[in-house]
């Protein structure tokens, strides 16, 4: 079987659950930057925070000590050949979040009475971005080389995807946001020591 099963989820994310279910097509950011781990705990803790995010650990064995709540372990050792199974995993999970039965009846409920932009009426309201974060032990080899990877791949696979969602009129894209935590995970330990799970 595929190595990608490794690519799962440590524990329950912190982050809140996401508040809409967006079938549009993605925008990918231009480049990939870096983040803080101030900025990763903000968006973490927000109830309301205005990027979701998704946080993809690249360590390899040397992931046993620790690892931030919520992240995926996709090791950097087969991170190449899995690549594209990642990325529909994550853009599955940030558009299709199942949502509680009332939650659910209230948006089916608002957009039966609502009507559509074309019609004069407001749009539905746009999704906040996914943030995809990767990070590996200092964040200075693998973390950043399997973001460069990520985007690359992504950059490819959504120029197909934005054009035929163009063609069709559909809502405008989700922005992706492709990052590399700064000083890796242990300047997250080092600043954030209580939200470090598995030590």
């Amino acid at each position: 079987s595929s190595q990608f099963d490794r690519c799962t989820p440590s524990t329950a994310s912190r982050c809140s659950r996401p508040r809409a279910m967006s079938r549009a097509a993605h925008l990918v950011g231009d480049a990939v930057e870096y983040v803080s781990a101030s900025q990763l705990r903000c968006w973490l803790e927000s109830d309301y925070p205005d990027e979701e995010v998704v946080i993809i650990d690249c360590r390899d064995e040397d992931r046993v000590g620790g690892h931030i709540p919520g992240s995926r372990h996709c090791p950097s050792a087969s991170f190449r050949a899995n690549v594209k199974y990642l990325i529909k995993d994550v853009l599955r999970d940030g558009d299709e979040v199942e949502r509680a039965p009332e939650e659910a009846a209230e948006a089916e409920a608002q957009a039966d009475a609502s009507p559509g932009e074309e019609d004069g009426g407001k749009a539905t309201p746009e999704p906040p971005p996914l943030r995809i974060v990767f990070h590996c032990m200092y964040s200075q080899s693998r973390g950043p080389s399997c973001a460069r990877i990520f985007h690359r791949e992504l950059s490819e696979l959504l120029a197909g995807e934005l054009e035929a969602t163009s063609e069709l009129g559909a809502a405008a894209p989700r922005r992706v946001n492709v990052s590399v935590l700064s000083n890796g995970f242990l300047g997250w330990q080092d600043a954030m020591p209580d939200l470090v799970e598995g030590r």
